[in-house]
């Protein structure tokens, strides 16, 4: 199943970003722009709350191409990810990708996942990972994957880090960058604490990137 949402899947990219007290836990708000061919397109934003071994991850994602001043696509996605120290325990999304909407629920189980996508249900071992990239080393340690975006599983690799000196907003950046390979070719640039700070791939002839502002 290989066949993705224009845009690509689900990118979670944090960056460094303010930190506030939420009730007992720690809040960050993360922000991105989303690009085509080096026109802003969109943007996406990551609100993570921390608290004890639960953390919780919120999504909002919205993108709108325009030619000639006409609005050519559209994609607007939510999504609220609970995690229980490195499992995941739960997502609920909505996506609108152009008209075509997915409503999609994973939940974990005594011997894995299920996930509901617009009323069907299908079952994963244990060893599935969702394709969540807000996290280094959740990422890097799977090679089978589900999204919480669109209706798709995916089976990747990565390569072994390069360094690369990245410059975003006049800053620079000593990133470690990999490649990922496989149903999607995707390239990711971390910080060496495992924050993403750019995600780039290519889709229908145009470079899309997700950079942090």
């Amino acid at each position: 199943m290989k066949s993705i949402a224009w845009l690509g899947l689900c990118l979670i990219a944090l960056s460094p970003a303010t930190a506030t007290a939420a009730g007992n836990g720690v809040t960050e708000v993360r922000e991105y722009d989303i690009f085509r061919d080096g026109s802003e397109i969109g943007s996406h934003v990551v609100t993570i709350t921390r608290d004890s071994d639960r953390t919780t991850v919120n999504v909002k994602t919205d993108i709108k191409v325009k030619v000639a001043f006409i609005t050519a696509y559209r994609f607007e996605h939510e999504r609220t990810e609970t995690w229980d120290q490195d499992r995941l325990l739960r997502v609920e999304s909505q996506t609108d990708d152009d008209g075509e909407k997915f409503a999609i629920t994973t939940q974990a189980t005594d011997n894995g996942y299920r996930r509901t996508v617009n009323g069907r249900t299908d079952a994963f071992d244990g060893q599935i990972r969702l394709i969540s990239f807000w996290d280094r080393d959740r990422i890097l340690s799977g090679n089978t994957f589900i999204s919480a975006m669109v209706d798709e599983t995916y089976d990747l690799s990565f390569s072994a880090p390069a360094v690369d000196e990245l410059w975003i907003q006049n800053r620079s950046y000593e990133a470690e960058h990999y490649k990922m390979s496989g149903d999607l070719d995707y390239e990711m640039w971390y910080t060496s604490d495992g924050h993403p700070l750019k995600i780039a791939f290519e889709k229908r002839g145009s470079q899309i990137e997700w950079v942090l502002k």
